[in-house]
């Protein structure tokens, strides 16, 4: 068996092991003529002693006599015996054995080695969020694909799996020929032959793993080739640069002098740059990496320095500390396109940013690119005209009042005593800190304190211009590389806490004899052999075909529900939309305004966080951006009602008067007198209120008032109120104001304690508004007056066809008949947090709503105790009632189960399932009778409790009501079915005011 061992690591590994056979010591002794026999006995007595009686590669014991040689002996017998029918290379894939072997490394390796292995689940969803349909079927030549930090393999497994479908599909090579376009680099000896094993028990062997070191150049990976790669990168790890050698460090542009090749551990960003040198134009990527290279400072910065100029940034994952179990590092997943290298946008930017600081405009006739100037300066809410006395070296005044160019000012301190730093400077470029450095130097000394006072301010004045423009060169140029992203990037964060183990579909477990990644809905069952609980090695790889997680769908990768595919739509540049189910972990941001410009020190940390979530609002426009206190009077004062006569009629609206559609629904005719000395606010005709209280402010309760009695209007004191100035028109401020992403900041800028949270008057007093022309407000203005009435008549609409269901619900005739008589009740489903049985899909009271039936694709999944029984199972046709609730105005609210599919769906312990048990009633003809207003408000008046509000099964099963026959059934909701596709289409009119709102205000701002 050695001997094999020996043959076998030849021929697979192409690796050398020392064995000695029998014959070999034989022929040795070929040349003795006496005492032979008697030396050989003895030296051959000694080699079997030294090659068996010691551990060797089937050593299950710790061996090391000829007592546990033999005892192994049978153990190794054993499993000789249980293996040697299996043909482990087949010409077909042998997923049993690769899945075996999966098992192998999670109950074993994983445990002393788990940082080097990605979690499976992880593995699937970053791979399957790869445009790999495009890469197969577009692509003329095979495309290369690379791990540089390979472990044991799993990503290039994995991969395998995913692109053989599309394979089929499109292309009739032969598998074996795109293995050989797969490489793995692996600096750990042991690894490098366990992914080589991996591949091989997959029957994926044309793999090829390189031992070698992934920063260092080899002739065997050739650069500026690989059409993927895909990886999970070491990190924090001391003294790598040593192991380099000078000429591997000099191809780096990470590297410099300044480096301490002795305490450097950054090594995860030289990944970043290696990946740039290894991939093709247009060549993709998915890289794990600490967060930190977000964010952090030195190194870091220029980490992503060299994301902005080689790559596209198509998605960032931020997976929480639970997803790399012990390791408890928050990690940043990088989804990433390179860049086209002839011409390279980078290059061509730097020169034109060089041109325009240099005062050479002549060039911008030819290029047509000036406008990236103009966007620039409406990011930092600067004129263009004050901007460009910059770029000829003569900053003006007004330039140099603006908030930013001022701080610079503060930041350059030229005075400051012997050059010492009076402002953090880090994240300044180099050049800008060296000129602030030899002017603090040079101020100091006595040659310059000679100088006269014109010549010191002439010094002073010109170091100041070059330090403004070393600082403002370089935010151009990355203005214009991050304005360059060809899409928005789609951000996906992980929940924190308990929540992450349902996001992530796993969770890790410290058991003793039972550690490492658990799939949450596998159960854990009990070995035959002995009272320990085991996992089922091969249940527990399978298991991950059942988890349930908002990453990817493991037995649809293109369920359109889950991240993955709109990671791979954002690849293939399809338009984004994401899930409402999926809003609360994904977004898509600007890649420009992830990136903050607003301050001296420019480190270009990638802030993930949607816009606005600093706290501050922004509003990107073409037009200078001003201080909403300098164009509109934020709560003017009741001072300017003194002397209007007490027995002046005014208008009174309450918060409740105020709809979340941005319009006074009703004002109360009240005399001033009642309303003075009271805590209401005054505001006048034509002025805005904003509800500034929790819920109100952001369920959207604002609007201009109009048609006040006397122009004048007192209402709750929980309004904020806004008068536009001659220079800004109400209903253009009223259109900016009135917009959801303004509600959400905020939101985050609330203050007070839970349930009585306010938004201060400085949010709004500090806020940046576009200021356009006067015209073009107009403009705005007209068009969204338009759209206004579009929604009010669609809303109109609905009432009118609302009032013709109930009144043909109300002209209902037939036998009164009992509710008990025609069907049969259950209380929901009750289950804990703990609970560890069956995943299932659950209706809850959230998902009633005004539904008539549940949005199917959007319920929540949960596990229950033990398996789901027949009698809590949903089926189609089946009617909900809201059994309890905090407000009785809910308790009672019925939705129709439609659109079920296979998936074991329950209901919660909130709510009674209520089934048709005949077939003389239509279970969605009696779904509209219990949402009558009439049964409605009896189930509401039959509801009982103090602070929860419950329904029995007895007062529902009370219910009377007339029963036409089944043939009036069905004429009657045929007629209200027709009436339903109308409020649809109404409600779709409305829903589309608020895009079509921000597209006006789009195509005139920006």
């Amino acid at each position: 068996m050695q001997g094999l061992y020996k043959k076998g690591m030849e021929d697979f590994f192409k690796d050398t092991v020392a064995y000695v056979e029998n014959n070999e010591i034989e022929a040795a002794f070929s040349f003795l003529k006496s005492k032979a026999d008697e030396a050989k006995s003895t030296i051959l007595s000694y080699f079997r002693t030294l090659k068996y009686y010691n551990n060797n590669p089937f050593a299950f014991l710790d061996v090391h006599n000829e007592a546990l040689f033999y005892q192994n002996a049978v153990i190794l017998k054993d499993i000789v015996n249980m293996i040697q029918g299996i043909k482990i290379k087949t010409e077909n894939q042998n997923q049993f054995l690769g899945d075996l072997f999966e098992g192998f490394l999670d109950q074993g390796i994983k445990q002393s080695e788990g940082q080097f292995f990605t979690p499976m689940p992880i593995v699937k969803f970053l791979i399957s969020s790869l445009p790999l349909e495009n890469l197969i079927g577009e692509s003329a030549e095979l495309p290369k694909v690379i791990d540089y930090a390979c472990g044991a393999g799993h990503f290039l497994t994995e991969y395998v799996k995913q692109i053989k479908p599309f394979i089929e599909k499109y292309r009739k090579a032969e598998l074996a020929k795109y293995y050989e376009q797969i490489h793995g680099i692996e600096k750990e000896y042991r690894l490098s032959k366990v992914s080589q094993v991996s591949a091989f028990m997959y029957g994926q062997d044309g793999i090829h793993i390189f031992y070698k070191d992934a920063l260092s150049r080899t002739p065997d990976i050739q650069e500026n080739t690989y059409s993927v790669l895909i990886a999970n990168p070491p990190y924090s790890v001391k003294g790598f640069l040593q192991t380099l050698d000078e000429k591997n460090r000099e191809q780096y542009e990470l590297f410099n002098d300044d480096i301490n090749l002795d305490s450097n551990n950054s090594i995860e960003t030289f990944f970043v740059e290696r990946a740039k040198q290894l991939l093709k134009p247009s060549g993709i990527a998915a890289i794990i990496l600490p967060s930190s290279v977000l964010s952090k400072g030195n190194i870091y910065t220029h980490c992503r320095e060299i994301i902005f100029k080689y790559f596209d940034v198509i998605a960032i994952f931020e997976s929480g500390s639970g997803t790399f179990g012990k390791t408890g590092t928050n990690t940043a997943t990088l989804f990433l396109r390179k860049k086209a290298e002839m011409p390279s946008i980078s290059e061509h930017y730097k020169n034109r940013v060089a041109a325009w600081f240099g005062g050479n405009f002549d060039d911008d006739k030819y290029y047509e690119d000036f406008d990236l100037v103009e966007r620039y300066c409406a990011h930092i809410g600067v004129s263009v005209d004050d901007y460009k006395t910059l770029l000829k070296n003569e900053p003006n005044e007004s330039l140099l009042k603006n908030d930013l160019f001022a701080s610079y000012l503060d930041t350059l301190d030229v005075y400051s005593q012997k050059g010492k730093s009076s402002t953090n400077t880090k994240g300044m470029n180099e050049s800008a800190k060296k000129i602030r450095a030899d002017i603090r130097i040079r101020v100091s000394k006595p040659a310059f304190k000679k100088l006269s006072g014109e010549e010191q301010n002439a010094a002073v004045k010109k170091t100041t211009v070059d330090f403004i423009c070393e600082i403002e060169k370089e935010k151009l140029y990355y203005f214009m590389l991050l304005s360059a992203n060809p899409q928005n990037v789609v951000c996906v964060k992980s929940p924190e806490k308990k929540a992450i183990k349902e996001f992530l579909g796993y969770e890790w477990s410290d058991t003793k004899g039972n550690e490492g990644i658990k799939y949450i809905n596998v159960q854990v069952k009990k070995s035959d052999d002995d009272d320990e609980e085991a996992d089922d090695t091969i249940a527990q790889i399978k298991g991950i075909d059942g988890i349930q997680t908002p990453l990817f769908n493991p037995k649809d990768f293109d369920d359109s529900t889950k991240i993955n595919t709109i990671i791979r739509s954002n690849f293939e540049g399809k338009a984004v939309t994401i899930p409402e189910m999926l809003s609360e972990y994904v977004k898509t941001v600007r890649l420009v305004d992830m990136v903050d410009f607003s301050r001296a020190n420019f480190d270009k940390a990638i802030k993930t966080s949607m816009q606005g979530e600093n706290g501050k609002l922004k509003i990107e426009s073409k037009w200078p951006l001003v201080k909403l206190e300098s164009v509109v009077f934020v709560n003017p004062s009741k001072e300017e009602i003194k002397n209007i006569p007490d027995d002046t009629t005014v208008s009174f609206v309450e918060m409740s008067s105020v709809s979340n559609n941005g319009f006074i629904e009703t004002k109360i005719d009240k005399p001033l007198k009642d309303l003075r000395k009271g805590s209401y606010t005054y505001f006048a005709e034509n002025d805005i209120i904003v509800a500034k209280i929790t819920p109100c402010m952001e369920n959207g309760k604002c609007a201009i008032a109009t048609g006040l009695t006397n122009k004048i209007g007192m209402g709750s004191s929980e309004f904020h109120v806004f008068r536009c100035s001659d220079k800004i028109i109400s209903g253009y401020f009223f259109s900016l104001l009135n917009r959801e992403n303004v509600r959400k900041v905020a939101e985050l800028n609330m203050t007070g304690a839970s349930g009585h949270r306010r938004v201060p008057e400085n949010f709004y007093k500090e806020m940046q508004l576009p200021l356009p022309p006067l015209d073009v407000q107009k403009s705005i203005v007209d068009e969204c007056e338009q759209i206004d009435g579009e929604y009010q008549t669609a809303e109109k609409t609905i009432g009118i066809l609302e009032n013709e269901i109930s009144g043909i619900v109300g002209a209902i005739q037939g036998k009164e008949t009992k509710l008990s008589d025609i069907v049969e009740l259950k209380n929901g489903l009750n289950y804990t947090k703990s609970s560890t049985g069956d995943v299932i899909k659950i209706v809850g009271v959230k998902d009633f709503q005004n539904y008539f039936s549940p949005k199917i694709d959007e319920l929540e999944s949960v596990q229950i105790d033990g398996k789901l029984s027949s009698d809590y199972q949903l089926r189609n046709d089946d009617i909900l009632v809201v059994r309890s609730n905090g407000s009785k105005n809910l308790v009672g609210r019925c939705i129709l189960i439609a659109g079920l599919e296979k998936q074991p769906t329950s209901f919660s312990g909130f709510t009674i399932r209520v089934r048709v048990k005949t077939e003389n009633v239509l279970p969605v003809f009696l779904c509209y009778l219990l949402r009558s207003e009439s049964v409605r408000t009896k189930m509401m008046t039959d509801s009982k409790g103090s602070n929860i509000q419950s329904i029995s099964q007895d007062a529902i099963l009370r219910l009377k009501f007339p029963l036409p026959p089944l043939a009036k059934q069905q004429e009657i909701v045929s007629k209200i079915t027709a009436i339903e596709s109308k409020i649809a289409d109404a409600k779709k009119v409305m829903e589309e005011c608020s895009t079509k709102k921000r597209r006006i205000l789009d195509k005139w701002l920006r």
